[in-house]
């Protein structure tokens, strides 16, 4: 059966779905957390800052700079702020 793959900001998305053929598919993805830590509206270097400022930590669970969600601000958390710095997130 064939696959396919769904691309977010240009990185393949966690979730695939296979398909038949005449049949509709429905997928729910998320980004997967927010690079806007400071919900200003846009990903800039005050996001980059505050993730930075955290780096190699533990945090709590929702804490913003854990982008990812897993519990450590690291290098994900930063190529995740990296990869949608400048853009407006609602």
């Amino acid at each position: 059966m064939p696959q396919v793959n769904f691309y977010i900001d240009g990185v393949i998305a966690d979730q695939k779905v296979a398909y038949e053929s005449g049949k509709v598919a429905s997928v729910g993805l998320t980004l997967g957390g927010r690079a806007d830590t400071n919900a200003d509206h846009v990903v800039d270097v005050f996001d980059l800052a505050e993730v930075a400022a955290r780096f190699n930590s533990r945090v709590t669970p929702g804490d913003p700079a854990d982008v990812n969600g897993d519990g450590v601000v690291n290098i994900l958390d930063l190529t995740k702020v990296g990869m949608r710095f400048g853009r407006n997130q609602p």
